[in-house]
This record gives structure tokens, sequence and C-alpha cells, in this order.
């Protein structure tokens, strides 16, 4: 039986990355309708809409953020969140959460790297995604991070689709040396 899991970056652009038995088969982000042109809530119930293509994951990820650059930053991810735990509570999904500071220090060395150099590792270990040497896609580079870092606690050796397939792309500890 596969063990499928579903890492998430939560906020306005929700950074994601599907694990199934320790390969990563897919990434991106889901970018949610900001309230400038929509109803507040309508990025609530998109997230919540999406997420329900999930509901056979045996388990979701996701980074435990104590503090926030904004309120509203606060409250996007605090809203997330309840969304994911209600979903999750219904749907019998078992929920791991990992401080953000955490994934950082163990994913790229340095507790306080930037969305760059978190990108860097991660186009290192094998990512595909964003422009290498940039933070863009830096969402989706969080959401494979905290799957990364989780799967290493649990003595799993993650890998891309790409390398199950064939292409060589190293491996290995992902802290920058």
């Amino acid at each position: 039986m596969t063990y499928t899991v579903l890492s998430l970056d939560l906020g306005t652009n929700t950074g994601w990355a599907l694990v199934q038995d320790g390969v990563i088969t897919e990434s991106g982000i889901l970018s949610l309708p900001k309230p400038d042109k929509h109803h507040p809530g309508h990025r609530f119930i998109t997230f919540s809409n999406w997420l329900r293509k999930y509901k056979t994951v045996n388990e979701i990820f996701h980074e435990n953020v104590p503090r926030f650059e904004s309120a509203k930053a606060a409250m996007v991810y605090c809203g997330l969140l309840a969304i994911l735990q209600m979903f999750c509570l219904t749907q019998g999904i078992r929920m791991t959460s990992i401080m953000s500071k955490s994934v950082k220090k163990e994913f790229s060395g340095n507790g306080n790297s930037d969305k760059k150099m978190m990108c860097d590792v991660a186009h290192r270990i094998g990512w595909k995604g964003g422009h290498p040497s940039t933070d863009i896609a830096h969402d989706e580079c969080d959401a494979i991070a905290t799957a990364w870092v989780i799967m290493q606690r649990r003595e799993v050796t993650i890998k891309f689709k790409h390398e199950v397939d064939g292409e060589n792309v190293e491996t290995g500890n992902a802290a920058i040396a």
C-alpha cells in the first residue's frame, strides 16, 4: 500500500508537495484569491475546495509559524490552518507540524536562512521548480523542505520523481556546507 503525504506551506500563495512512498511526485503553488478583487472569504472557500482532492492522503505536513510580519499574514495563515485542521479531522487524516525555524535549520543548516538560500538548497537536492539563484517559487520550495525535514527525521530518504525515472541528481544531506 502506498503511503501518501501532502506537505503544505500555508499562505495566500500556498506551496504544496505530494510525496508517495518517499518520492515527491508533484509540487506547485496554489494562488488563493486576494480580497482586493474578491470577498475576503473566497480564499478560504477556494482552499477548502482544493483540499478535497487530497482526501485520500495518509498524512498532511505543515509548518508551525509562531510569528508573522503582519496582522494580515497572521489572519490568512490562521484561517487556512483552521480549515486544514477541520479537513483532517473530518477525513481522518493525520497532521504533523514542524516549527518553521527547524525546517530552515535542518534543511539549509541555518535557522535564519532567507528564501533564496532555501531555494538554492532545494535545487541542489534535485528540485526542478523555480529558477536557480532566485527565490521564485519559494512557497513550493518551503513545502518541499518541510516534507524533506520530517521524512529525514523518520529516516526516509526523499527523492524526486525524475530521479526515480532515471535522471541522475545529487541527493543526500541538503544543508549547505
